[in-house]
């Protein structure tokens, strides 16, 4: 079962052309499985999409996501462990 999210984070960036990017970032022992939804699109996390911490404890995952406000769940086996927007 996944672990309570251990860490979230939204990040914005802004390069020298004026563009702009933003990137979602969420921690857990175990998010292989889980469903993340942003804005009303969601996927379902296979082993391809998580980046290990070097303790190799946490699972990482990184979405891109266009700057501005977005409304973000994460849950596993119709438990939801995180809401924020």
């Amino acid at each position: 079962i996944l672990s309570p999210v251990d860490g979230f984070s939204f990040l914005t960036e802004f390069d020298e052309e004026s563009d702009t990017s933003a990137r979602i970032i969420i921690f857990s022992e175990d998010l292989v499985g889980s469903k993340p939804t942003i804005g009303g699109k969601s996927m379902e996390i296979s082993s391809e999409d998580i980046v290990h911490h070097n303790s190799n404890i946490l699972d990482i995952l990184v979405i891109r996501v266009s700057v501005g406000s977005h409304l973000v769940s994460l849950s596993k086996s119709d438990q939801i462990f995180l809401r924020q927007g």
